[in-house]
């Protein structure tokens, strides 16, 4: 039996961490600032989604970043645990927008959209491939 592509409204995914040197903007190429980095906010939002609309995923499908909106509030140290949660706000086909919010022990840290774009896995595979063969263009 084939699963289905179901994703809904409302859905809910979360994730966490403890932030170390290598989430820090440091370790990004900002030197000596020793607080969580921006792009790995963007990462921990990215991965609470995939968390919402994993259920939802027939086992033969993946989820692909496609659009973030997101505003970075405050600094978080480095031995901070921070935790995302993201929720379904808009279906549209294939396309799945969330709706994410960044908390570290004391306040919320960043906030944002967040879109994904969901299809079979041989299907990108096939893009991807096609893409390695395409002449390069001068």
């Amino acid at each position: 039996m084939t699963q289905e592509f179901l994703p809904h409204v409302g859905m809910e995914g979360q994730w966490s961490w403890v932030v170390g040197h290598e989430h820090s903007a440091d370790a990004l190429g900002n030197a000596g600032v020793m607080v969580l980095a921006t792009p790995m906010v963007l990462d921990l939002m990215e991965i609470a989604s995939v968390q919402a609309i994993l259920p939802a995923l027939p086992d033969d499908w993946i989820s692909l970043g496609i659009h973030a909106d997101l505003r970075h509030l405050q600094a978080t140290p480095l031995g901070s645990r921070v935790h995302a949660t993201s929720r379904v706000v808009q279906v549209d086909g294939q396309k799945v927008t969330f709706q994410v919010a960044v908390f570290d022990e004391w306040e919320k840290v960043a906030e944002g959209t967040h879109t994904r774009y969901c299809l079979p896995r041989l299907e990108f595979d096939r893009r991807v491939a096609a893409k390695k063969v395409r002449p390069k263009p001068i």
